[in-house]
């Protein structure tokens, strides 16, 4: 649970200050049941959400429209509220952020991995002619210390694999889990990364791409891990949660580095089919900078 370090409290009353300082005399929105959640989903949206999203939505494996997306801390919100209803937008070239990019946003994307009918979810694909970014977003899971083991069978199955170089390439990831399966599977030696979904992530994107089709062979493609992240002191009310949450984003990025450095003979064996990939750590910050959307998302810059 994460009040074995930063407390999950604190952290959702931080974001609720902040919300209030932006939205000043809206205190009635708020559900009764809980203080941190709004009585309707769309005072939680920059914007209406088109029907086609909603849709979207409906046929993820989440429950967003029904609760999630209520709560202020919601990372289906977040993920919606940054990317919108229409084309997204990455700005490239420094000093001056000259280059602009315009991609299509498809939500809750689906991919088959080992299992069929347990699919991989990302929570957002970005896509634009030669080129795919694939989104899984954390607003404040990643600050649990608990996730979800991954299945035996993806550390020993090697019948189900749909060729050689994919075993042998997340083979070289068995280290980052613990070696004895429990019940559930492998838990993850991680504290801050979902490692188990990550790598799910990486089977079912090398899957859609060479065997299912899923997902269209394209020249590059990156999976990007983005995150919300707290930067001022000033966020919590206590010092001490602050520096808990210092040395928490401290251990994610080392982590992923972990998760990252044993990727790379599968990067390897994905270029050698034509095929650029890569994963990448991003903070909501950096994102929101990169879509110069720095005035329309306030909300998320603590």
């Amino acid at each position: 649970m994460m009040e074995r370090g930063v407390s999950k409290t604190k952290v959702y009353e931080g974001i609720k200050r902040h919300w209030m300082r932006l939205n000043p005399g809206k205190e009635g929105l708020f559900s009764e049941k809980n203080p941190y959640y709004l009585q309707d989903m769309g005072d939680n949206l920059i914007e209406p959400m088109y029907d086609r999203v909603r849709r979207s939505y409906q046929a993820g494996a989440g429950r967003e429209l029904d609760k999630d997306m209520r709560a202020l801390h919601s990372s289906a919100a977040m993920t919606y509220n940054l990317f919108g209803n229409g084309p997204a937008y990455l700005f490239d070239g420094e000093p001056y952020d000259i280059m602009r990019r315009a991609y299509t946003v498809t939500y809750e994307k689906q991919l088959t991995a080992l299992n069929p009918i347990a699919k991989a979810h990302l929570d957002a694909c970005l896509s634009r002619r030669g080129e795919l970014i694939l989104f899984e977003m954390k607003m404040t899971e990643w600050l649990a210390n608990s996730h979800d083991p991954l299945p035996a069978s993806y550390l020993s199955s090697e019948k189900k694999y749909p060729d050689w170089d994919l075993f042998v390439g997340l083979k070289m990831m068995r280290n980052l889990f613990h070696t004895e399966a429990g019940e559930k599977g492998y838990a993850p030696r991680a504290k801050h990364l979902d490692t188990a979904q990550l790598f799910k992530h990486v089977y079912a994107i090398y899957n859609a791409l060479f065997y299912t089709g899923e997902l269209p062979l394209t020249e590059r493609v990156k999976l990007c891990l983005c995150v919300w992240t707290i930067s001022k002191p000033s966020f919590f009310d206590d010092s001490a949660q602050y520096n808990l949450y210092v040395t928490a984003e401290k251990e994610l990025r080392e982590e992923f580095e972990a998760f990252r450095a044993r990727l790379g003979d599968l990067i390897g064996m994905m270029e050698d089919r034509g095929v650029w990939f890569d994963v990448e750590l991003l903070t909501v910050r950096e994102l929101i900078s990169r879509m110069h959307k720095n005035d329309q998302l306030k909300r998320y810059l603590c």
